[in-house]
C-alpha cells in the first residue's frame, strides 16, 4: 500500500515521494527580477520534496505584482533560474515554475514604474505593500481587445524561457484574484467582446493562453539530459514592458493543450479556477 513517502509516476516524471511544495512568495530577487543566490539556495534546500512549485513568476515587467519577485522574461532572469534548476536537480528534485501575471493586484512602485493593466479599469480594494509602505491599489489601465493576444504571447514566451532555464514544467496561476482570475470573474471583467460577457467569453483568455503555452510557441523536449546546456537565447525584440521574442526552440513539440481552466460566475473575492501544469521533460 503506497504511503506519503512512496515514489509516484506523474506523466514522464518519477517523483521520489508524494509531497509537493506549494508556491510561496519569497521576494528574494534583485530589482531586475533576477533570482538571487539566496533563491537558488532556498530551493536546493527543499529539493527532497517530490515536487517543488516555485513562487509566482511574472511573464513581463508589467505583470509584476509584489516587490522583488522573480521574472522569466529576460536573459539574466533565465540565467538565475538555470542556477535554481541545476541546484534542485543535483539534489534529485523536480521543480516547475508558476507563471503569474498579477494584473490589478500590483503597484508601479514595485516594478520600476511600469503601468498596471487588467481586463477592466477597476482598482482592487485594499492596499499593496511597497518599499515606501502600504499604498492603495492604483486604477489599472483596461486591456483592449487588440492587446490581449500580446499578453497571451508573454505567457508563451515565459514558458519557453522556463524550458531554456532547465525547469521541469509550467504551472499557470489561475486563482487568488490575479490576471487569469480577473478575466474569469464577472466582477472584474466587463469586456463586451469575445473575452467577456458570457461564461464562455470570460473563460477564453484562460483557454487561449493555456493552449499557447502548450503549443509550438512553447515547445518542449521529449528527452533532455539535465546536464545538457540549451543553445543560447536569441531574442529578436526587447522592450521595458514586453517579453523578449525567444529564438527557435532547441526541441520539438511534445505536449498537447491541457484541460482549460474552469470558468467561474462568482465574485472575484471568492471565485476559483484550476491551475494547469505543462511538463517540459
Amino acid at each position: 500500500m503506497p504511503d506519503l513517502f512512496s515514489p509516484v509516476t506523474v506523466g514522464k516524471w518519477t517523483l521520489p515521494n508524494r509531497i509537493a511544495m506549494a508556491p510561496m512568495t519569497r521576494s528574494r530577487a534583485d530589482a531586475s527580477g533576477v533570482p538571487s543566490e539566496a533563491t537558488a539556495t532556498y530551493y536546493r534546500q527543499r529539493a527532497t520534496a517530490g515536487l517543488i512549485i516555485t513562487e509566482g513568476v511574472q511573464p513581463s515587467a508589467t505583470g509584476q505584482g509584489y516587490s522583488n519577485t522573480p521574472g522569466l522574461h529576460t536573459r539574466r532572469q533565465v540565467g538565475g533560474w538555470r542556477a535554481v534548476a541545476d541546484g534542485v536537480h543535483e539534489e534529485g528534485g523536480h521543480i516547475v515554475a508558476q507563471i503569474m501575471h498579477a494584473g490589478r493586484i500590483s503597484h508601479p512602485d514595485n516594478k520600476n514604474g511600469h503601468e498596471t493593466v487588467a481586463p477592466t479599469a477597476l482598482a482592487a480594494p485594499g492596499e499593496m505593500f511597497t518599499p515606501s509602505g502600504p499604498r492603495p491599489h492604483p486604477v489599472p489601465r483596461a486591456l483592449t481587445t487588440a492587446e490581449i493576444p500580446s499578453v497571451i504571447e508573454e505567457y508563451a514566451d515565459s514558458a519557453r524561457a522556463a524550458v531554456e532555464a532547465g525547469l521541469d514544467g509550467i504551472e499557470l496561476h489561475g486563482a487568488n484574484g490575479y490576471l487569469i482570475h480577473q478575466f474569469l470573474a464577472p466582477s472584474t471583467n466587463h469586456h463586451t467582446d469575445a473575452y467577456g460577457g458570457s461564461t464562455t467569453g470570460r473563460a477564453r483568455f484562460a483557454i487561449d493562453l493555456a493552449t499557447a503555452v502548450a503549443d509550438h510557441r512553447a515547445s518542449t523536449c521529449t528527452e533532455r539530459s539535465r546536464t545538457t546546456r540549451p543553445k543560447p537565447l536569441r531574442p529578436t525584440a526587447l522592450s521595458s514592458t514586453r517579453s523578449p521574442r525567444w529564438g527557435s526552440p532547441t526541441c520539438t513539440p511534445s505536449v498537447t493543450p491541457p484541460h482549460p481552466c474552469s470558468p467561474t460566475s462568482g465574485p472575484a473575492s471568492t471565485a476559483r479556477s484550476s491551475l494547469t501544469t505543462v511538463g517540459t521533460r
